[in-house]
């Protein structure tokens, strides 16, 4: 009877714990907006010393549909530095029922040795599980030993929009005598709990409800919860090291590549074949650089502490490669020679960008620049492009907060940042119609800054690449392509060329004895975001840019011009727009102008840009109405 009992109970304990997760059991308002439902995480950091500590991590999640299929990769990095010692996943169906269950072993391990790296030690393991059937559960389990540590994990319980939390938990905990650093964002001050021996800090949180993706979003960081953690006195593969602020880390950065800027002796003699004859400094820079671009190329490199010491500049010498530290180190290296004093610099190189000033940690930089500073200006070199131009860093690093490294410490100073007038797209067509409406058309640009950018990949491609981007970006159907001329120029800004020869057949649209020409003829308003009534998030203008358009249609002289639009202007907080027609001769004459300024927006001003692109859209298509004589 106690055994029939026993079982029974084991049975109704085993049902108990599959229902927990049918998906049945997820509360209403945490479907709302949600493609995936967070139903319990929890992470523990346990710090046994300032060089070791054992990480455990459980998630749940439910699946609700296809576009949350990220969330079924499930994959754990690891290097020489770090050991997993338990790895597990499950598939739970909407009932709670456990599908099938997975070991270590049914994980792939896979080198993550990019293209461009030779000296990397990161691997991953990797597991896809694919279910048919909606909504579904996976559970996904692991433990990792951490044999060094630089940074600490950060707790994001929600990470991206369309995601809800039931519930997800942090728990830090350390020896007594260390001391852990954190910021936080919408959460309480924690209570240290613990003795003498140790401390711990635990977060939690319940039922956030998912947030539906908003256009032009600046993400969810400003109103989500979350926690960064980092240490004060770490060990990093036998090095030791102080990350209570940005100086000290600085310093610690410093002395990783002190004594590794010496050059070879034949290399000393080219600098000062390149150099000696010139006296200005800039132009040494420049001569420098381009001799850098010429001789080596990037290779990645991600070995421990290599993964932040610089090579030896006598390696890069003889190897003719490096990363981004190498490289810029070398570079450091022959300004030295020539008698110029740079400054290794390190950058978060993402979107988003910048390293906060008000909390240092080792993993909000991904990159390594060199600064330059003169005595009237500061020159920005990007190190690991061939093809970059000079003192031109680019929208990856431009305008954030960079640590500067110097035998003083590190300091926060700002990239400079790409104006709208930098960032330019001057356009000018000439276009030439025949009697029959047939059209020649003579296209000349100028692209400066970002729309430099985008463009500059044209001037390698091959012939019927080209035509494929063009194509796409012309937005007029039945144009052909009759040549194609791209050309470098690189004074202060850089700048490409581009001479394009087209054909239109029919530019005209009939309209009963009327004849209807779109004026704008490249460059229209393509997109304008909906309304979003009582938006939650923050949105951005990317760029900083500047579009200028002349179009100059030559009429046939059988034509007269019944009807050209009023002039349109626009100024607002996000960007200027002008359009103007105005007739001369037989031609038709067409300006259009428009400014944006990058910028982060308050929420409550979204509705006036969707204002200001609508105005845009409507003015981009407007027409002249011609009459045949």
């Amino acid at each position: 009877m106690r055994k029939l009992f026993f079982l029974i109970l084991l049975f109704y304990s085993s049902f108990l714990k599959a229902q927990e997760y049918a998906t049945s059991n997820i509360p209403d308002s945490l479907l709302i907006n949600a493609d995936a439902v967070i139903r319990k995480e929890t992470r523990e950091f346990t710090l046994k010393s300032p060089s070791k500590a054992i990480e455990k991590y459980d998630l749940i999640v439910t699946i609700l549909n296809k576009n949350a299929e990220e969330y079924n990769n499930l994959g754990l990095s690891y290097d020489k530095l770090s050991r997993i010692e338990e790895l597990s996943a499950s598939l739970i169906n909407k009932e709670g029922t456990v599908i099938k269950e997975f070991k270590t072993s049914d994980f792939t391990d896979r080198s993550l040795i990019s293209s461009f790296s030779i000296y990397e030690d990161s691997r991953a393991k990797v597991l896809q599980i694919n279910y048919p059937t909606y909504p579904y559960t996976i559970k996904f389990s692991y433990k990792i030993n951490h044999n060094s540590l630089l940074s600490y994990p950060s707790w994001y319980p929600q990470s991206d929009f369309r995601l809800s939390v039931q519930k997800s938990t942090y728990e830090l905990s350390h020896p007594s005598e260390m001391k852990v650093r954190f910021k936080l964002n919408k959460l309480p001050i924690p209570a240290v709990q613990g003795d003498d021996k140790t401390k711990s800090i635990k977060f939690s949180i319940h039922n956030l409800k998912a947030y539906a993706i908003e256009p032009l979003s600046a993400g969810l960081n400003k109103i989500t919860p979350w926690a960064l953690f980092g240490p004060t006195n770490f060990e990093y593969d036998g090095s030791s090291g102080d990350l209570s602020d940005w100086n000290a880390y600085g310093k610690w950065l410093y002395n990783l590549s002190a004594g590794l800027d010496v050059l070879p002796n034949d290399i000393k003699i080219k600098v000062h074949e390149l150099t000696d004859n010139l006296t200005n400094e800039k132009d040494k820079i420049r001569v420098l650089y381009k001799y850098l671009q010429a001789k080596s190329r990037y290779v990645s490199v991600q070995l421990g502490i290599g993964g932040l010491k610089p090579f030896e500049a006598t390696k890069v010498a003889q190897n003719n490669y490096g990363d981004c530290k190498a490289l810029s180190n070398y570079m450091l290296a022959l300004l030295k020679e020539a008698n110029i004093k740079s400054y290794l610099t390190v950058v978060g190189a993402n979107p988003k960008g910048g390293l906060r000033t008000d909390f240092a940690s080792a993993n909000q930089a991904n990159h390594m620049i060199l600064c330059v500073p003169l005595q009237k200006d500061t020159v920005w070199l990007e190190c690991t492009s061939q093809r970059s131009p000079f003192n031109y860093l680019g929208s990856f690093t431009e305008g954030r907060n960079v640590l500067l490294i110097s035998p003083s410490g590190g300091q926060i100073v700002k990239t400079p940042a790409l104006k709208p007038s930098d960032s330019q797209q001057l356009r000018k067509i000439n276009v030439f119609i025949d009697s029959l409406g047939n059209a020649r058309i003579k296209l000349y640009t100028q692209y400066t800054g970002e729309q430099f950018e985008d463009i500059q990949h044209q001037l390698y491609n091959e012939i019927k690449e080209q035509k494929d981007y063009i194509y796409s970006t012309l937005q007029t159907p039945n144009v052909r392509i009759e040549k194609i001329n791209y050309s470098l120029a690189e004074k202060d800004m850089p700048k490409i060329e581009e001479n394009l020869d087209l054909t239109l057949d029919n530019i005209f649209v009939n309209g009963g004895n009327n004849k209807f020409v779109t004026l704008n003829l490249f460059n229209k308003k393509s997109y304008v975001p909906e309304i979003v009534p009582d938006r939650k998030t923050d949105f951005r203008i990317s760029m900083n840019y500047h579009d200028y358009d002349e179009v100059i249609y030559e009429l046939p002289k059988n034509y007269k011009v019944e009807f050209i639009p009023k002039e349109t202007q626009i100024k607002t907080d996000f960007g200027i727009y002008t359009s103007s027609t105005t007739m001369s001769d037989n031609k038709i004459i067409y300006k259009r102008e428009q400014k944006m300024f990058k910028s982060t927006y308050p929420a409550e001003k979204f509705n006036d840009l969707v204002a200001f692109y609508k105005t845009i859209y409507k003015a981009d298509k407007q027409k002249a109405v011609l009459v045949k004589q």
